[in-house]
C-alpha cells in the first residue's frame, strides 16, 4: 500500500514529547510533585533553563504565597535563617491542597563538590531535591513591616516594645548570580498573626453548670 503524500502525522519523538507533557499536565492538576519531577526529568533534553527556573520559582512562590500562622503555642510557627525555613502552608506541593501541611524549604551546601542543593520537605514525606547550583553564594532573607531584609525570622535585633508578627512581609531566595538563577521573591497572602483559638464548647457548658 502506498501511503499518500499529502498525508501527514506525528513521528515517534513527537509522540513522546507530547506524552511527557500530558504526564506533567496531569500530575500537576492532581498536586503530584513526584510525578511532576519524574516528568521533568524525562522532558529536560527538551527544556531550556528558562523553563526549568521558572518552574522552581513557581513551586516557591506557591508554598510561601499559602503560609498560614500558627497558634502561638503551635509547633509548627514561622522559623527561619539564612539556609532554611518552615512553617504552615495552605498550598503544599505534595499534600491536598488548602489542607494547612508542615513544610521546609532549605539550602544545603556540599563542599565536596562544591554544589548547593535547594530542597523541600512536607511532614511525614520526604526530602525532594528541587534544584542544584554551583557555589554557596544563595540564601534566604525575610522583609520585615520596619521595611529592613533580615536573614533570621522572628527577628533578635527589634525593640523589646516592638509587635513581632509571627510572619515576615516577603521571603525571598537569592544572591546567586542571575545566569544561574533569579531572585525570586513571594508575599504570604494570610494574615501575619494566627486568629485566637475557638473557644471549648465543652469549656463553655462547664462553666455554666
Amino acid at each position: 500500500m502506498i501511503r499518500d503524500p499529502e498525508q501527514t502525522g506525528f513521528t515517534l519523538v513527537e509522540v513522546l514529547v507530547t506524552l511527557v507533557l500530558l504526564s506533567m499536565v496531569a500530575a500537576i492538576v492532581f498536586g503530584s510533585l513526584g510525578q511532576v519531577l519524574e516528568a521533568r526529568s524525562r522532558l529536560r533534553p527538551y527544556l531550556d533553563k528558562s523553563e526549568e527556573t521558572a518552574l522552581v520559582a513557581s513551586w516557591f512562590r506557591q508554598t510561601v504565597q499559602a503560609l498560614i500562622a500558627d497558634y502561638d503555642t503551635g509547633k509548627n510557627r514561622f522559623a527561619a535563617s539564612a539556609n532554611a525555613f518552615s512553617g504552615l502552608t495552605a498550598s503544599p506541593l505534595l499534600g491536598p491542597a488548602g489542607t494547612p501541611t508542615a513544610f521546609t524549604w532549605a539550602l544545603n551546601y556540599d563542599p565536596a563538590s562544591d554544589l548547593t542543593f535547594l530542597e523541600y520537605r512536607e511532614k511525614p514525606s520526604n526530602t525532594v531535591e528541587i534544584a542544584r547550583w554551583s557555589g554557596k553564594d544563595a540564601v534566604f532573607s525575610y522583609y520585615g513591616q520596619d521595611q529592613e531584609w533580615r536573614r533570621v525570622w522572628p527577628p533578635t535585633d527589634l525593640d523589646t516594645t516592638t509587635t513581632v508578627m509571627q510572619l515576615p512581609q516577603l521571603v525571598r531566595l537569592g544572591g546567586l548570580p542571575s545566569e544561574l538563577f533569579p531572585t525570586v521573591v513571594a508575599a504570604p497572602r494570610a494574615a501575619p498573626v494566627a486568629r485566637p483559638p475557638a473557644p471549648s464548647l465543652l469549656g463553655g457548658a462547664s462553666s455554666q453548670n
